[in-house]
């Protein structure tokens, strides 16, 4: 939302083409560089600081996903992993075992 706001008023602002590029040249900087930049040296400091933004988001976009991951997984169905268990895995390495691929 904040994107396309910005992009609005920078085109209000400054015309067309200047508001396009002004409202991309901002929202690189500033929504993807720098926080990447601070993200990748101090990510758990950040981490703790925010997480009750977190909590705050998750709780109120609950009330709007929870009943939508509902739908849908009705119409869906179970979502299909890729966890194997103990026998499919000794099978796996069996057969791997057969045609020479790994050792002992």
């Amino acid at each position: 939302m904040v994107n396309s706001l910005l992009s609005i008023f920078m085109a209000d602002i400054a015309g067309g083409i200047v508001g396009l590029v002004a409202s991309t040249a901002l929202i690189v900087v500033f929504g993807e560089i720098v926080p990447q930049a601070i993200c990748t040296r101090h990510g758990v400091t950040v981490g703790a600081y925010l997480s009750i933004l977190l909590w705050i988001t998750i709780g109120v976009t609950f009330i709007f996903a929870y009943p939508i991951a509902a739908i849908l997984d009705k119409v869906l169905g179970d979502e299909v992993g890729v966890v194997m268990t103990k026998s499919k895995m000794r099978k796996f390495f069996d057969i791997q075992q057969e045609m020479n691929m790994i050792e002992e």
